[in-house]
């Protein structure tokens, strides 16, 4: 009977108008629905595609890891394992920092040992191990036990904890941290694909298919169901993937929502309960992770930040100090509540027997200009100087080769010869001296005021200061302390644990709070504009999606697309290739965007960069693809259909025709779940290709295929692992309800991202520590997209059903979720997870003097590394004694003039990874003539 009363329904007209000339917004809405709709048997053509694609790559993944772990195939391991050459020299560079130590920790520490106890929080890096005789796919295989813990961790959580322990100590806090997030997302989706998507997506089928219960008597239902089963098997299945809409929420009205709703409950029920339970499971590898690296100066130093020092007092006309450093350092532990009885001479920072119980570091104006000229002369005079250093070099190897400043000289034939690049190289050398010179004297005043705890006085105002406690146990229980809170709420400044020195920003401490607040406002308002400029290639993306119905409306493009064949197929072209090419050039350059802003706006460390990065692309690709791309299709289709209806019509004669738009809009980003089905296996097939490095090795091909710009450094940077960008997926979760499809195709992908990143992060990819912070940032991402997922459920029902009693409670697990993140958002990362009580000092740096906490640019460790080739040692040992500005130039600090291995096995590798010290094995590497 349905099948009749379809049949007999009358046809609309194709160009959303109705016989009358009115707009019909069915018509309208149904057009807009051709834009996203996806057939089924696209879908599974893209998931097979995805599934070969897959296979070839993980077969060629095997076949060239295998080859890079043989004594020949070292040139492949940069390429292949590029992290293992990255933690050698780290390892040696820890070495090297302990060389006067009684016993090596890292040669007295085996796999699952413990540091010994006098190098216990100092914990040193780990090299992943390889076994040379493995099998094929035998990386893949090692991966099936974890997946096994994790499934018996409820019941038998003790091996998956001593897994994870060993992973810190190996990739270090974020990356653990990234895995566990990937861990959370993987079973979330498969119980929420087992408990809500399968059964939502046959009720839905049923519904969509046999009506509304509500509506619709058994008999009619009955006589539904036997028409379609005597239509045949195949006919079925066919209808089925022509059909996936009838597997959402688009075609059901009425009461028969609330079966949304409940599933809604389910939904939010498990993610609240995967965030708690991992949550918790975080604190305590947290907790681990502080203990083993407790002796760290960075865990046993507070941050404080947003409050301001002027010293200055203006006397007539002349402006002099009043401030001195020890009352200045005495105002800041006053701030952080030190007790007056443990005071001397009113200073705070010793005990009544004199020894120190706190150092303060005051940051002051010149640590700023240190920081810019050494960046200066590391993007300039060094690459200069490698650059020249390396066309002497080759033209010692081939004397008849010709050689040109410019494309001018190239053009006219002016060649450059040896005595004119020696020439050269000796000035950048006399400039890197002075240069240099004047650093060191920078360094050596920074030096002085850090150190200095006298009556001299501030010349500049000071905003951020480092305190650095005795042990990590003391630094916690300050910042857990609720009096140091409420003290900073009050006067306004802010505390925090320390970052590592590697990962603060150190021009943005100089900003006192009205500064970092104006730069962090008008960031906010240069983002908005680049998220307001963002949407006009959006709108060219719609444009390129419907460039057939553009044609269709447009008399001369029309003409164009149908001049021949051969226009016919460039406009399929487009269509097809210049809408995502356009959207991923866009999507490449906005996290930079992003990134630059938030650090003119303040960011004091990486951090902070990357958890505004994370949260600002996760706002905006959510908005950009649930309400800007989803009503362009909705606004185009729209103003096609009115045109041609101004002029004819009245306003008011429009605008009724176009009846219950809003309530059908709510079909439209529904239907727009089969788009998502249809993108889930790109990003699947993306994420494969990861394996063999081909995005990264593409965005190196001009380094990797011009020879004079084949430099050593630049080969070693091809070599270096990137950084991980951790981005929010909330797509799936926000389709739960409406589209259950989307769930299981986010599931799959889910488990893939598990199993090619756990291998990754272990030999490819390196993370820059922040201790585990960006769990919050992605935790709360989470919420959001739940939140998300409740509002637009909670829209759904009010435009469908238009029941008060349904609209509450679809909204009422928002409620739940709001409190909870008020909650969890009361204290600090590190006080909320971390117990200083169960904190035990390690002894290490007890009875010792405590530490300053410096710039890392007030030694000799910013100097970069200048590498040669290991073919070319004989020929730069031969420039070095010949020259003395070569001399100068290799005399480097103590951890460099590592070779870089490029082709054949370097001589001692053996025991600079084995037994030897490093500081031997680089002395068998170093070429003659080379000094420290």
């Amino acid at each position: 009977m349905l099948m009749i009363q379809h049949l007999e329904t009358d046809p609309r007209p194709s160009n959303g108008a109705g016989g009358d000339g009115v707009v019909d917004s069915t018509a309208l809405i149904e057009e807009a629905e051709d834009h996203f709709n996806v057939s089924g048997t696209s879908v599974l053509a893209a998931w097979g595609l995805t599934l070969m694609a897959g296979i070839m790559i993980i077969t060629l993944y095997s076949l060239g890891r295998r080859k890079s772990m043989s004594t020949k195939g070292k040139a492949w391991a940069i390429i292949w394992l590029p992290r293992i050459k990255h933690i050698e020299n780290k390892l040696i560079a820890f070495r090297e920092r302990h060389k006067n130590a009684k016993e090596d920790p890292v040669k007295s520490e085996k796999a699952g040992d413990e540091p010994e106890e006098k190098y216990r929080g100092l914990l040193p890096p780990r090299v992943p191990k390889i076994d040379k005789e493995e099998g094929l796919f035998s990386w893949f295989n090692c991966l099936l036990p974890i997946f096994w813990k994790e499934f018996w961790q409820p019941f038998r959580g003790k091996p998956l904890e001593r897994h994870d322990h060993e992973m810190l100590k190996l990739v270090g806090m974020d990356a653990v941290t990234y895995l566990q997030y990937l861990r959370m997302l993987r079973w979330l989706f498969l119980s929420l694909s087992i408990f809500v998507a399968v059964p939502l997506a046959l009720a839905n089928y049923y519904l969509s298919t046999g009506g509304d219960l509500n509506n619709v008597t058994a008999g009619q239902v009955a006589s539904s169901t036997a028409s379609q089963v005597t239509s045949g098997g195949a006919q079925n299945a066919t209808d089925v993937l022509d059909n996936l809409q009838k597997f959402t929420a688009a075609g059901i009205q009425g009461n028969t929502l609330s079966v949304h709703i409940v599933f809604e409950w389910v939904t939010s029920s498990l993610v609240l309960a995967f965030v708690i339970g991992h949550s918790w499971y975080h604190g305590q590898l947290l907790h681990f992770w502080v203990d083993k690296n407790q002796s760290h100066i960075a865990f046993r130093t507070i941050l404080l930040t947003d409050f301001r020092i002027d010293p200055q007092k203006r006397d007539g006309k002349k402006t002099k100090s009043d401030v001195t450093i020890i009352q200045a350092k005495d105002r800041i532990c006053r701030m952080l509540g030190i007790p007056e009885r443990e005071r001397e001479n009113g200073t705070g920072l010793t005990n009544k027997d004199g020894t120190k119980k706190c150092t303060v570091v005051l940051n002051h104006k010149i640590l700023e200009d240190l920081s810019r000229m050494i960046a200066e002369v590391k993007k300039t005079h060094y690459p200069r100087i490698e650059r020249s250093l390396f066309t002497l070099v080759n033209l010692a190897k081939d004397p008849t080769r010709h050689l040109y400043a410019n494309c001018l000289h190239r053009f006219i034939g002016k060649t450059k010869s040896t005595h004119e690049i020696e020439n050269e190289l000796e000035k950048k050398a006399d400039d890197l001296h002075v240069k240099e010179a004047q650093i060191t004297v920078k360094q050596r005043d920074a030096n002085t005021l850090i150190e200095s705890s006298d009556d001299t006085p501030i010349e500049t105002v000071i905003t951020s200061a480092f305190v650095t406690f005795v042990s990590s146990k003391r630094a916690f229980e300050v910042l857990a302390d609720d009096e140091v809170r409420r003290r900073a709420a009050e006067f306004g400044f802010r505390v925090d644990r320390a970052p590592r020195p590697d990962n603060i920003v150190w021009n943005n401490l100089s900003y006192d709070k009205q500064a970092r607040r104006s730069h962090t406002i008008s960031g906010y308002i240069a983002l908005s504009i680049i998220f307001a400029i963002y949407t006009v290639p959006l709108m060219f993306i719609t444009v390129l999606a419907n460039v057939d119905t553009v044609a269709d409306n447009v008399d001369w493009l029309g003409d164009l697309r149908d001049t021949n064949t051969f226009t016919k197929v460039i406009f399929t072209a487009l269509a097809g290739v210049l809408p995502p090419a356009v959207a991923a050039a866009f999507a490449y350059v906005l996290p930079y965007a992003i990134r630059w802003l938030d650090k003119w706006s303040g960011a004091l460390s990486r951090g902070e960069l990357d958890k505004h990065v994370i949260k600002s692309l996760f706002a905006f690709q959510l908005f950009s693809s649930f309400v800007v791309f989803s009503l362009f299709g909705v606004i185009w289709e729209t103003y096609l259909t009115i045109r041609d209806q101004i002029g004819v019509k009245t306003w008011s004669e429009i605008v009724a025709g176009l009846g219950d738009v809003p309530t059908q809009i709510t079909k439209v980003y529904i239907s727009e779940s089969s788009y998502w089905l249809s993108w889930y296996p790109v990003r699947c097939a993306v994420v494969i290709l990861q394996l063999i490095q081909l995005p990264r090795l593409l965005l190196k091909a001009w380094q990797l295929i011009n020879a004079d710009q084949r430099r050593p450094t630049q080969l070693k940077e091809i070599a270096q692992p990137r950084n991980f960008e951790l981005f929010a997926m909330g797509v799936a979760l926000i389709y739960t309800p409406l589209a259950p499809l989307v769930v299981i195709a986010a599931t799959l992908v889910f488990w893939v991202y598990s199993i090619v990143h756990q291998n990754i992060i272990l030999y490819v990819e390196e993370f820059k520590e922040t201790d585990g912070k960006v769990w919050q940032v992605v935790k709360i991402r989470l919420l959001a997209a739940t939140v998300l997922m409740q509002l637009l459920m909670t829209l759904t029902i009010a435009l469908k059903t238009e029941s008060p009693f349904m609209t509450v409670a679809a909204f009422l697990p928002c409620s739940f979720f709001l409190g909870f993140y008020h909650i969890d958002q009361r204290t600090n990362y590190f006080s909320r997870r971390v117990d200083p009580r169960q904190l035990v000092d390690s002894g290490y740096g007890l009875g010792k003097p405590i530490p300053y906490f410096k710039h890392e640019l007030l030694d000799d460790s910013w100097k970069p590394d200048l590498h040669w080739v290991p073919t070319d040692k004989d020929i730069i040992s031969e420039i070095t004694e010949k020259h003395w500005w070569a001399k100068r130039i290799f005399r480097r600090k103590d951890n460099t003039n590592r070779d870089l291995e490029t082709g054949s096995e370097r001589k001692g590798s053996r025991s600079r990874s084995g037994s030897g010290s490093g500081s031997g094995s680089r002395s068998r590497s170093r070429p003659k003539g080379f000094k420290r």
